[in-house]
């Protein structure tokens, strides 16, 4: 994964216009970089999608500040993997240097299984409310919430 991102900044550095993109293309690579270091555990890559200030709030629990949600990310999962499986996304240009974004998801935890007993696995869905803020030709999340709609099984 690191290896692509190098290659973006070098591409980014040659003027290439698809990685110089639009706010929206940028909003949506930054969403990107988020589901993905959250799925391959990296605390301090999720923390950097978002601005020094920023929020993040999952099941109640709301973290201010990149230090605050890097900290959230950084405890022990116990072998609990997660994928995200992204939907549908739609995020608009806002006024002034902001954007907003709505992101539908399913997401997939699995924990390891006790004993000689197979992994569990729990299927989540839910909705991302997002709001961008673009500064110097970048995007970063500036609040994020997530509203879960329905985890099965129960």
């Amino acid at each position: 994964m690191k290896r692509w991102f190098n290659t973006l900044a070098f591409f980014a550095a040659a003027g290439a216009p698809w990685v110089n993109a639009n706010p929206i293309e940028q909003c949506l690579n930054t969403a990107h970089e988020y589901f993905i270091a959250v799925d391959v555990q990296a605390p301090q890559r999720i923390a950097a999608t978002f601005t020094e200030d920023g929020t993040l709030t999952l099941s109640g629990n709301k973290m201010v500040g990149r230090k605050a949600i890097a900290d959230y990310f950084a405890q022990p999962s116990n072998g609990r993997q997660l994928q995200h499986h992204l939907t549908t996304w739609q995020i608009k240009e806002g006024t002034g240097h902001k954007a907003t974004g709505t992101i539908y998801l399913l997401l997939t935890i699995s924990t390891p299984g006790k004993d000689d007993q197979p992994p569990s696995v729990t299927l989540l869905s839910g909705v991302y409310t997002d709001e961008y803020s673009l500064q110097d030709g970048s995007c970063l999340i500036q609040s994020r919430s997530l509203q879960v709609n329905s985890v099965m099984p129960q």
